[in-house]
């Protein structure tokens, strides 16, 4: 490992491929100028040397990280980050969080501070931009749909069918739109995630679709039907997600390698998976994450989270209370980066202060409520999702 002696001194190293130059007087024999050599730090200079005489990747990766230990200058290092990120071809976030280097050089920042010219024409493509539903009109129009670089949070107690309705959006997104979807699912195998689309695009229900499965004829009908409507867009993660930074990674990828063209809409499912959540601290920086993430992709991101026990509780009168964003469990901030809140809660499972007959008469509803909407609402924010479960379809219905 090459050591120096020197701190904070600005040393910078003059590289020329002229034959017989080793000094300054060569330099001037042979009429060479110095300023008009390419001009490197010792920095980077030594670093280059060093990855042109390492014999593998692995080996790269621990001598970088070692060395950018020993580089005071802040600058320099967010310089090797970026050249680094090119060199191994990863997000340049994942090396600066590798070799912990700051995230922004001084022209980054610059960049990042938008003139009024800038912000007008920004906000003309956000007008001219389509928002794309998520499949239930009278909620569609009312949230006049989705943009991309916008976060969605879809909230609700356990069993509320939060996945269900998550995977509903996502059949909704590929038939009308022609997305490109990534569906991360920390939660259910990758097997259940494609049962439920199947229901959905076929219109029935799981025990209907196992029982055409067993029938050879249908069995080729289902599959082929399925292929036809999803084919190339959809990609199911659910194995090695445990944060943020793994969903980047995948996403770059998918951008990069997997889809013919960038990915269009994203799917947590869901957040409280996240290794290590239940600590507020670490909740915020994943939350805060996602609106780097949306903002980079250009894309719309559906986040599935729980509500907090306390939510669950009866008043001290033994009524029902209903859901807030403040019953979504954990930390402010996705509240705080999220464009939409929808709250969705089971008449059945949630309204114990019902009668078991009035709550029988709803054991197929959902209630769905727009709790937070960024850009205003056009009408009201209470929506009625009636199941049919032959069809397994919903049916959204404003609710007065």
């Amino acid at each position: 490992m090459f050591t120096r002696d020197w701190n904070d001194a600005n040393v910078r190293i003059a590289v020329t491929d002229t034959d017989g130059v080793k000094d300054a007087n060569d330099m001037l024999v042979n009429g060479v100028k110095i300023s008009d050599l390419e001009m490197d730090s010792i920095d980077m200079f030594t670093l280059r040397y060093m990855l042109s005489i390492s014999t593998n990747l692995e080996q790269e990766y621990r001598q970088s990280q070692q060395f950018c230990r020993q580089v005071n200058n802040e600058m320099i290092k967010s310089d090797i980050a970026e050249f680094l990120a090119k060199r191994w071809a990863k997000p340049v976030e994942e090396v600066r969080k590798y070799l912990d280097v700051p995230r922004d050089t001084k022209d980054e920042l610059i960049a990042k501070q938008h003139d009024i010219f800038d912000c007008l024409a920004d906000y003309e493509a956000l007008c001219e931009s389509e928002g794309k539903g998520i499949g239930w009109l009278p909620l569609d129009e009312t949230m006049d749909g989705c943009r991309a670089r916008e976060v969605l949070v879809l909230s609700g107690y356990t069993s509320a069918g939060k996945s269900t309705l998550a995977l509903k959006t996502v059949a909704h997104r590929i038939i009308r739109y022609g997305d490109n979807v990534l569906y991360f699912s920390l939660e259910m195998p990758r097997g259940a995630v494609i049962e439920s689309l199947a229901c959905e695009i076929i219109g029935i229900n799981q025990f209907k679709l196992k029982e055409w499965r067993n029938d050879s004829t249908k069995n080729l009908e289902i599959y082929n039907k399925i292929i036809e409507v999803i084919g190339s867009h959809l990609r199911v993660v659910d194995e090695g997600v445990s944060c943020m930074d793994d969903v980047w990674k995948h996403t770059d990828i998918a951008k990069e390698y997997t889809f013919d063209r960038g990915v269009d809409y994203v799917v947590i499912d869901h957040f409280h998976l996240f290794k290590g959540v239940d600590d507020n601290q670490i909740a915020a920086q994943q939350a805060n994450m996602m609106q780097d993430y949306v903002k980079h992709f250009n894309l719309t991101l559906l986040v599935l989270t729980q509500f907090n026990e306390s939510s669950q509780q009866r008043t001290s009168s033994g009524k029902w209370q209903e859901p807030t964003p403040r019953s979504i469990k954990g930390s402010n901030e996705l509240k705080s980066i999220a464009a939409s809140i929808i709250l969705c809660w089971r008449v059945y499972y949630s309204r114990l202060d019902l009668s078991d007959l009035e709550r029988d008469e709803q054991k197929y509803d959902t209630i769905i409520k727009l709790a937070k909407h960024r850009r205003g609402v056009k009408k009201g924010i209470y929506f009625r999702l009636k199941y049919d479960p032959e069809t397994t379809r919903m049916n959204c219905v404003p609710l007065t």
